[in-house]
């Protein structure tokens, strides 16, 4: 996922998004103790409210021409050349593997989440995992607006409200639908944790030296609730949506998601030993190319599948041969990415100085 702000510079955040992206990726790959690992996704919406509301309230004071100008030019240089890179790549090998790219306009304007939503993601990974960064772009060309428009007592009350509606909106869809697909993919059902995360934003001054008693029992409380819910779902459904999605808990188990992604943001920057870990540089490296690696995984993996099956056959479906596979697709997948941050990625970043000062 793409980095939120530059107002604010917080390391500890990049290592936050490390542990989202590899969670994603371990999800992706199956491994053992990763069922919950699409959770990354909710922490990657919690990062993104909490740093795009901050950064958009620190810029009120512009005209709103001027601060509009100044945001969208700023995303465009941080999402769109990696992005567009990508789905090209993507949709080439699309067509050169099952001569399919249907639905490749819907990628292109950032409307995909619907359109998968609507074909129950019939995808292949290729192209299934951009839902997000959908759901991301359009929270972007929306939320500008209400910062700047709204009091911070309104902006309270909005997203407030949003936290409120979002498990409210998946109920609605999964009664009167059956694609389970509704309950995450459009941006109302995703808004609750990225409201959560401006909700973070607007945290009293106090809070950024330490998290008040109430706010940690509360998150210690719901993580309790998830792990009772978690159980009586079933972990082994966790990783797979058509079996837990469409039940009763998973409307506001997403949100208690979102709740605890909160409580990871507030003690990554109040907890000395949390901090001092994530602010790692390695962890913060990973953090920075986390887009990159959240966009190139899929494609690495089904490159390095072939590649390992024209070299090792079946024996990269167990043993070694399976751990050197893995082991592959993540050295690789960083080695991408990192070109990615490094020779394109930052080269558009720098322009937002000159462009967008």
């Amino acid at each position: 996922m793409s980095k939120a702000s530059d107002v604010n510079n917080y390391p500890e955040i990049d290592g936050l998004r490390a542990v989202a992206v590899f969670s994603v990726i371990g999800f992706h790959l199956g491994l053992p103790g990763f069922g919950l690992g699409w959770a990354g996704v909710q922490l990657f919406f919690c990062i993104s409210g909490f740093l795009i509301t901050e950064g958009l309230r620190a810029t009120k004071n512009r005209t709103l021409g001027t601060y509009l100008y100044r945001f969208f030019v700023r995303r465009a240089l941080r999402i769109l050349p990696a992005y567009y890179s990508y789905l090209t790549l993507a949709l080439l090998l699309r067509w050169i593997l099952v001569r399919n790219i249907d639905g490749w306009f819907y990628f292109v304007i950032y409307a995909n989440n619907y359109y998968q939503a609507f074909h129950g993601f019939q995808h292949s990974m290729l192209l299934s995992h951009l839902w997000s960064l959908a759901v991301e772009e359009q929270f972007y060309l929306l939320w500008p607006c209400v910062v700047f428009l709204a009091t911070s007592n309104s902006l309270f009350k909005i997203s407030i409200g949003l936290v409120v509606i979002a498990p409210l909106i998946r109920f609605t869809t999964v009664s009167y639908t059956s694609n389970v697909t509704w309950e995450y993919a459009s941006l109302l059902a995703s808004a609750d944790c990225l409201a959560l995360g401006a909700l973070y934003a607007l945290r009293p001054t106090s809070w950024k030296m330490k998290l008040p008693s109430w706010f940690v029992l509360m998150t210690a409380a719901v993580a309790g609730l998830l792990t009772i819910e978690i159980y009586h779902i079933g972990y082994s459904k966790m990783g797979d949506a058509q079996l837990w999605v469409a039940s009763a808990q998973s409307h506001f188990l997403l949100t208690a998601v979102g709740i605890i992604c909160i409580g990871m943001i507030g003690l990554s920057q109040t907890n000395l030993y949390l901090k001092t870990i994530l602010s790692r540089q390695w962890l913060t490296h990973l953090g920075r190319i986390s887009y990159g690696l959240y966009l190139f995984h899929p494609l690495t993996f089904t490159v390095c599948t072939y590649v390992g099956t024209v070299i090792l056959g079946n024996k990269i479906n167990h043993g070694a041969g399976h751990v050197l596979l893995i082991a592959a697709e993540i050295f690789c997948v960083v080695g991408i990415a990192t070109a990615s941050y490094r020779w394109m990625e930052r080269r558009f970043l720098m322009l937002k100085h000159i462009l967008a000062p």
